[in-house]
């Protein structure tokens, strides 16, 4: 079960590209949202963006990806303190989907996240 309180795909779609933003400007260039796919952890928004995250973690946090779970990104998060007190959740924040979502509208929310970030 998540974390948090349930909030619209849009809702947790945009707290997670707000999250990218304060803490990896830029990383919207690295998506090609013509492959994106929330279901495909190498076409995923972290997936797309691994380089530039990897790059980043290995300076702060260690990081490493293992059996295609984002385990060091999740402990980057940690290292910079954006976990709450009841744990991090890639549900919370539209980066995978929760039993209930649809993921044309999961993908289609980024989509749109990405389009508004690349067109600033």
């Amino acid at each position: 079960m998540s974390g948090m309180p349930y909030v619209s795909i849009e809702g947790r779609v945009y707290q997670g590209a707000e999250m990218l933003d304060k803490f990896f400007p830029g990383w919207a260039s690295h998506v090609n949202i013509d492959t994106l796919e929330i279901t495909d952890s190498r076409r995923c928004v972290l997936g797309q963006c691994a380089s530039v995250l990897q790059d980043l973690a290995t300076r702060q946090a260690n990081y490493f990806l293992h059996d295609n779970n984002y385990y060091g990104v999740k402990e980057l998060f940690r290292h910079l303190d954006v976990v709450d007190p009841g744990g991090f959740f890639f549900m919370d924040y539209g980066f995978t989907m929760r039993v209930e979502d649809d993921v044309h509208v999961l993908n289609s929310a980024w989509r749109d996240a990405i389009k508004r970030r690349q067109n600033d």
